[in-house]
């Protein structure tokens, strides 16, 4: 009910607060502090950078580049944060208010209540409605967040090459070779852009109160440029800009059609391969009439009549912001456009790129075994193996099989086939071997061997499984879909263990 805190931007000013989207000025409250004096927000000169999300995502980067560390790495989520036990009632039309006493006319809600809005969502992708699967996916940040409307949005990066938008697998090949949004990816395909796929599909509604069709989808990419300044960029994918009014100021019913699908495959022609960035997708739906409007114009003032003050002092003076124009306060806003923001994919040069090997299945304790060879865009430069620990997890719905190379074990050696450990058993019973190559391009491929152990927890059946290196400061994971069956593991739909 508070507003969003995503971006902000100033329409009278015309600037933002970090960043210069005007789509910023969705649904931003005008104070700081509620009370009798409703203290006001500090200018966009002054607001404090991280109180908003996607500044807080750029800091990380550079914190990142300049420690080691991003503590910034966050998914999305959306809310209600009313006051009157009633989640998930989010609808623009019929809304009754968030504060209790205050809800008890139309007079109290436009008075005391205009700056507040319905509220959002929060979606979770799980492989089941079950506890530990949602809590993992949150874990994963496998979520996003709507401002209200139920929207359905998927967004994978990675290697897609064979991924098209009308194919009957799409999400089965997009989350076997790409990682779902919350997740990160190192070069997946050397020094070119991954592929981003995106669909998205509007809230189907009710036949009382259809869905809003939808105007577009938007990346929002991130980065720190090669002088350390934090930058971002938001580029339309699919969809367009409505070039006309989309509803019709008397009735507020839509005019036009939007769109009930979009969907692309996008490639980033500006990647560099060695920056860290982040990419998140905004869907906008085609704008409709905020609740105020439509309660004031039940009441019988009309926001856009050019006789509005005149129609207020006949409803009362209750009603007088009712013709508030978005011309004259920069935070009110008759028409709104309804949206969905993903969780954040990261991509980072030094992250796990891919893991191949097997998975072996025994169906008897302490005779499971696995192979894995754990590929890495570069090396980290702060990874010291002579100090660090190195652990390796394989985590779905908790751990399922968790190593730890103790400091000093594990040499990094030049040239591929060239082991950097000896082949003697690492942690007996756990881990028989492990080897940390570095290959002529910089990159780094750690290869582990374990051959009798027990893998009992790893569920027969698909499910998203996470493979992750910890050594020092350092944090990577690798989520993607697998098939677990008693014959052994593999990516859904098919191939090596994950591509």
């Amino acid at each position: 009910m508070k507003g969003n805190s995503e971006c902000r931007f100033d329409r009278l000013a015309g600037t933002g607060a970090g960043g210069e989207d005007e789509l910023c000025s969705f649904e931003q409250l005008p104070y700081a502090h509620e009370g009798p004096d409703n203290v006001p927000y500090p200018s966009i000169a002054e607001y404090p950078r991280r109180s908003l999300v996607r500044n807080a995502l750029k800091d990380g980067l550079a914190l990142e580049d300049a420690l080691g560390v991003n503590p910034f790495r966050f998914g999305f989520v959306g809310g209600t944060d009313t006051h009157d036990a009633t989640a998930g009632n989010v609808a623009e039309a019929g809304w009754e208010g968030a504060q209790g006493n205050d809800d008890s006319s139309p007079a109290r809600q436009v008075s005391r209540e205009l700056r507040t809005n319905p509220g959002g969502l929060t979606v979770v992708w799980a492989e089941e409605n079950s506890r530990d699967a949602l809590f993992e996916a949150l874990r994963r940040r496998e979520t996003y967040a709507t401002s209200g409307p139920r929207l359905v949005v998927r967004l994978f990066a990675g290697a897609l090459p064979d991924l098209v938008c009308d194919s009957p697998d799409l999400l089965r090949l997009a989350y076997a070779g790409g990682a779902p949004m919350g997740g990160e990816i190192g070069s997946v395909r050397g020094g070119s852009s991954p592929h981003f796929a995106v669909f998205a599909a509007k809230d189907p509604g009710t036949a009382e109160m259809p869905g809003t069709d939808l105007e577009r989808i938007q990346i929002v990419k991130g980065w720190v440029d090669a002088g350390g300044t934090p930058r971002e960029r938001v580029i339309d994918v699919a969809g367009r800009a409505a070039s006309s009014p989309s509803i019709d100021p008397a009735t507020c019913a839509p005019v036009g059609a939007g769109a009930r699908e979009l969907c692309t495959v996008w490639e980033d022609p500006e990647f560099d391969a060695r920056e860290r960035a982040f990419y998140y997708v905004r869907v906008l739906e085609r704008p409709t009439c905020r609740w105020s409007t439509l309660v004031c114009k039940a009441a019988g003032v009309d926001p856009f009549a050019p006789d509005c003050r005149a129609q207020a002092a006949t409803a009362g003076e209750a009603f007088a912001d009712c013709c508030l124009t978005r011309e004259a306060d920069a935070s009110f806003e008759p028409i709104i456009q309804e949206r969905a923001w993903t969780s954040p994919i990261w991509y980072r040069p030094d992250a796990i790129a891919s893991v191949e090997g097997a998975l072996d299945l025994s169906g008897r304790a302490g005779r499971d075994a696995l192979r894995l060879a754990i590929r890495f865009g570069r090396l980290p430069r702060d990874l010291d193996l002579d100090s660090d620990d190195l652990t390796v997890r394989i985590a779905a719905a908790g751990d399922v099989w968790v190593a730890t190379v103790p400091a000093g074990t594990l040499r990094a050696s030049e040239g591929r086939g060239s082991l950097a450990s000896p082949t003697v058993p690492v942690l007996p019973g756990v881990l028989d071997s492990a080897a940390l190559e570095i290959e002529s391009d910089g990159s780094a491929v750690l290869r582990l061997e374990a051959r009798a152990i027990d893998l009992a927890r790893l569920e027969r059946r698909e499910q998203m499984v996470r493979v992750s290196v910890d050594a020092g400061t350092y944090r990577s994971a690798h989520s993607r879909l697998w098939q677990v069956t008693d014959d052994g593991v593999a990516p859904s739909p098919a191939g090596g263990l994950v591509p």
